[in-house]
């Protein structure tokens, strides 16, 4: 048989860095859903699921509490040609810092996701720069629902752009 999910398997406690080729032979991964939770991970490689980009599905919670965090690669999320759910992936990273801050854009390439439900929920260092939040929606065409993406970034200061959201017409709630 062929594994195709990943349910808090990967709770290595005590290491400190994801390997970057982690996914490589394990082509048919589709949820990785609590699969880093409440990890020490402080680094989360942009290359991480390239191996899988054509298999994922949900990243439900998938790095939920992992309050070391602090980098996460701004390729991390891009390309991924299946990937639906992205509901709480970061929430409570409370140390992560720069993912969204010197290019916004996270979600390039990735135009099936429907959901973003709190996913930077409570990511209370989470900041952006000059760009601040320009066109990080743009490649969300599919997204339903935006609920609480952002709530409790309280260090996140930038001006809501015109137009954020004019590229998303599926779009039926943001909370």
């Amino acid at each position: 048989t062929t594994a195709n999910s990943v349910l808090g398997t990967v709770a290595d406690r005590q290491n400190r860095d994801i390997p970057y080729d982690l996914f490589e032979n394990t082509p048919n991964i589709k949820n990785l859903n609590s699969a880093f939770a409440e990890t020490r991970y402080t680094t989360i490689p942009g290359s991480l699921f390239d191996p899988i980009r054509n298999s994922l599905e949900s990243l439900n919670c998938t790095f939920v509490s992992c309050t070391s965090i602090t980098t996460v690669g701004k390729e991390l999320l891009r390309n991924k040609t299946k990937l639906r759910d992205c509901t709480g992936t970061f929430a409570g990273c409370i140390s992560l810092r720069n993912f969204i801050n010197e290019d916004p854009q996270i979600f390039l390439g990735s135009s099936a996701i429907t959901t973003t439900n709190q996913m930077f929920r409570h990511c209370s260092s989470l900041i952006t720069g000059t760009n601040g939040l320009n066109r990080i929606f743009d490649p969300l065409t599919n997204a339903t629902t935006f609920e609480f993406m952002f709530y409790g970034c309280v260090a996140m200061t930038a001006r809501i752009p015109n137009g954020i959201l004019s590229k998303n017409v599926r779009l039926t709630r943001i909370d």
